[in-house]
């Protein structure tokens, strides 16, 4: 039974968390299409969804890590630590080696088992991978009936398929689309929690991002018949999972072009982005984004955010994020960005330490915008506290302002 040659590896990976999938080690046919098409592009996304929820991005590994190094960087950051990648990998070559016939009849097989649902759509992961490397549009006709199953996972499978074939090859991606909605396929479908799932919306979201990138004119008739509610949705997406300088800022007008607040639009869309890597990495990305002076600071801004604010663990200090600022932004941006940020690093530092700071950095920069800023962006600290250092404010205006709101 083709089913054993699956199976054979139960005691190494049925414990995948549920919608895990394509272990990193290689390119969809689309993804390598997209670099083959711009070979500027340094981005490379990983052929993994780990769970309905999550995608494992993975730029390609730096020359003098050894195989195991990268092999164990990856088991953290997949929490599958122990997991025998080298097994793994063979089983993930084996269903590259079968015949497309024969993926198909494993796939039967898989689900006439009595193998667990999750166990089901953590294999069926796999062989949805192997056909997307030889055949992204098989892949995905093969996988679409399969949405009612467990549908966050079985899209967050099919999302990466078709982003890969739709930066590959958007007018075969929009055909298939266009079809698929057509023959009723695309239906909304009812998730975990009763959730409602639109996989119309969902692909079209996808589509009109490449589009923006490719086809600037094709993704704006397709947006303007999107409702208004999903438009706003999208921003939340990656919009620059790219890299190349030339659809960056395709992609960049695009925003500013079809949304009314162009400036938070690119922000928002940007957000994926700048959260990957370091400063150096954020500022290599503005460099190629080019971005107006009246976008700079909010995209400066939304970088240092989202390194403070959420996260697990913080891993700068408030004088890295200062430095980082007044080398990105003119210095009266500079004092506001910094108040903000000394404001969100409440979440981490006390009221009186972050207080020092603002002082300090007002005293270096003789403005008060590192002081105003900090007091509205506080999230803690008595009245006491708040209203004694709103008496440092110079300007009596703002001074008295900042006295009233905080006296309430």
């Amino acid at each position: 039974m083709l089913l054993v040659s699956v199976c054979g590896l139960a005691g190494v990976i049925l414990w995948v968390k549920p919608g895990a999938w394509e272990l990193w080690g290689g390119d969809t046919a689309g993804e390598a299409g997209a670099r083959a098409k711009e070979k500027n592009d340094a981005a490379q996304e990983s052929d993994l969804a780990a769970g309905s929820h999550a995608r494992v991005r993975e730029r390609p590994p730096s020359p003098d890590k050894t195989q195991r190094q990268l092999r164990n960087l990856l088991a953290e950051q997949l929490g599958l630590k122990g997991l025998d990648f080298d097994k793994v990998t063979a089983f993930r070559g084996a269903l590259d080696r079968m015949e497309t016939d024969e993926l198909l009849d494993v796939l039967k097989e898989l689900e006439a088992s009595d193998a667990s649902k999750s166990d089901k759509i953590s294999f069926s992961g796999y062989i949805a991978g192997a056909l997307a490397r030889r055949d992204p549009r098989l892949a995905l006709d093969t996988f679409i009936g399969r949405i009612t199953n467990s549908p966050q996972a079985v899209l967050g499978q099919l999302g990466i398929i078709y982003k890969g074939w739709a930066y590959a090859d958007a007018s075969a991606a929009a055909e298939w689309f266009d079809r698929q909605a057509a023959d009723g396929a695309l239906a909304p479908v009812t998730g975990a929690g009763k959730m409602t799932i639109d996989p119309r919306v969902f692909f079209e979201s996808q589509l009109i991002r490449s589009q923006a990138a490719l086809d600037p004119v094709a993704a704006a008739e397709r947006f303007a018949s999107m409702p208004a509610e999903m438009r706003g949705k999208m921003l939340s997406e990656d919009w620059f999972g790219i890299s190349s300088p030339a659809k960056v800022k395709s992609v960049a007008d695009f925003l500013r072009d079809h949304y009314e607040d162009g400036t938070s639009a690119l922000v928002k869309a940007s957000s994926a982005r700048i959260r990957e890597g370091d400063f150096g990495d954020v500022a290599a990305f503005l460099e190629v984004l080019d971005p107006a002076p009246d976008e700079r600071p909010a995209l400066v801004s939304e970088a240092v955010r989202v390194r403070v604010m959420g996260r697990e663990e913080l891993l700068i200090t408030p004088e890295d994020a200062r430095e980082w600022i007044l080398k990105q932004v003119s210095p009266q941006d500079a004092g506001r960005l910094t108040g903000t940020m000394l404001g969100q690093m409440m979440e981490w530092h006390e009221f009186p330490e972050m207080s020092r700071l603002a002082l300090r950095y007002r005293d270096e920069s003789g403005s008060d915008e590192v002081l105003v800023a900090f007091l509205k962006s506080a999230s803690k600290g008595s009245k006491e506290e708040i209203l004694k250092l709103a008496g440092e404010i110079s300007d009596p205006v703002t001074r008295e302002e900042l006295k009233a709101r905080f006296a309430e």
